[in-house]
């Protein structure tokens, strides 16, 4: 049975004056997300030179990132159920910086 494909996730948020951002994907209702690629990005002259990026599921480090621009993909995909949140984590942003995050998924089977 092939996987049911939905357009990709968007976020955006603006830093505040402490340089934390974070932006979240969570599931609909009971479904079940196999997420395939999650991309972070913001302006490289706003980031700041001691930007730092993550990925992180239900708090769990899933991967770091560049934190200007970087996407993290591939196997294994990352489960996402009923109460559980992938987020993109930045620290040492400019306040005002903005930041994108694009989730590539589908429904799990």
């Amino acid at each position: 049975m092939a996987q049911r494909q939905y357009p990709p996730y968007t976020a955006a948020g603006v830093a505040p004056a402490s340089g934390e951002l974070s932006l979240a994907f969570r599931t609909r209702g009971s479904d079940t997300y196999r997420v395939t690629q999650v991309t972070a990005e913001v302006s490289p002259r706003a980031g700041g030179a001691g930007a730092v990026c993550s990925v992180r599921r239900n708090g769990a480090l899933i991967s770091p990132l560049v934190p200007t621009g970087d996407a993290a993909a591939g196997d294994p995909p990352v489960w996402v159920g009923p109460g559980d949140e992938l987020t993109i984590e930045w620290t040492g942003l400019a306040s005002g910086t903005i930041g994108k995050m694009v989730v590539i998924y589908d429904l799990g089977a």
